[in-house]
């Protein structure tokens, strides 16, 4: 049984609500929903730095390059440890603490997809699919307002180099909105279990899963989060998301805030609150 959280004002309508809470807010949010439908809202668009969802851009590309190769999940990749960044975030460094890390390919795409490893990330640029190959797959699938131009150790090296990093929440919703459907009815080994990491994503709890909770709604999703800017305040937290409500209907939802003047607990609150503004508009609106 679906739930409703909260009355959503029929007078405003979805892009109402959201643009009314986005303006209230006084953070930079740029958000993206397609119904289940195909019905498209767009608040605030334009580009925004995508930080860890480029992640979420590399997994599918990746997998099916490993396929094509003949290599599956199940494989084991070898890498030195000493090459590897080391102060970055990548709890795969403190799992593998040998000089020479082995672990199956489908551990790697769970530290990136599911954890946001920077490392494994590399890894599967490196091995993998590399960016101008991720670029050439999302191209060709006809989603194209979306930009990578740097691997993690890049931009960890020159944190600007992030703004280079973009999406808007159009393409990213787009993208997942391809992605989930594809990956949960494939046959090959390699892409059927990438949805499964996205619905198993540990990060980012506070974000667009929150307010679903205990709505029997499923939810894979692929967060970002951006470096601190001068005065302290994150940057760059997004959060892209496909919900799988409990009576079949999906939609997507993608919430990206470029800045806020918020401690990143709050602006984590202020996806939720747009995630619950969506939810009770196919939840309730359309029942």
């Amino acid at each position: 049984m679906l739930t409703c959280f909260a009355e959503v004002s029929a007078r405003n309508g979805l892009a109402g609500n959201i643009q009314d809470y986005a303006d209230a807010s006084g953070a930079e949010i740029g958000v993206a929903v397609i119904g289940s439908d195909g019905d498209t809202t767009v608040v605030n668009d334009g580009y925004y730095p995508m930080n860890s969802v480029l992640k979420m851009f590399q997994a599918l590309p990746a997998a099916k390059k490993l396929s094509e190769r003949g290599v599956m999940l199940c494989d084991t990749v070898e890498v030195e440890r000493s090459v590897l960044q080391q102060n970055t975030w990548s709890p795969m460094l403190t799992d593998y603490t040998d000089p020479v890390i082995a672990l199956p390919y489908a551990r790697l795409f769970e530290y990136a997809l599911a954890q946001s490893d920077n490392n494994a990330c590399d890894i599967l640029f490196e091995r993998a699919a590399s960016i101008d190959e991720t670029l050439a797959y999302w191209r060709q699938a006809g989603i194209g307002e979306f930009d990578i131009k740097w691997n993690e150790a890049e931009m960890h090296d020159a944190p600007v180099r992030s703004d280079d990093n973009r999406t808007t929440p159009l393409a990213a919703a787009k993208a997942i909105s391809v992605m989930m459907p594809y990956c949960m009815t494939s046959s090959d080994y390699n892409t059927s279990n990438i949805g499964m990491m996205l619905l198993n994503c540990s990060t980012g709890k506070g974000r667009i899963p929150r307010p679903l909770e205990g709505t029997g709604a499923q939810v894979a999703h692929k967060t970002g989060t951006g470096f601190e800017d001068a005065q302290g305040n994150p940057t760059g937290v997004n959060d892209v998301a496909w919900i799988l409500l409990p009576d079949g209907r999906a939609y997507t939802l993608a919430v990206f805030v470029k800045t806020t003047p918020a401690c990143m607990a709050q602006t984590e609150a202020m996806i939720a609150d747009i995630s619950r503004i969506v939810y009770d508009y196919y939840a309730c609106q359309n029942m």
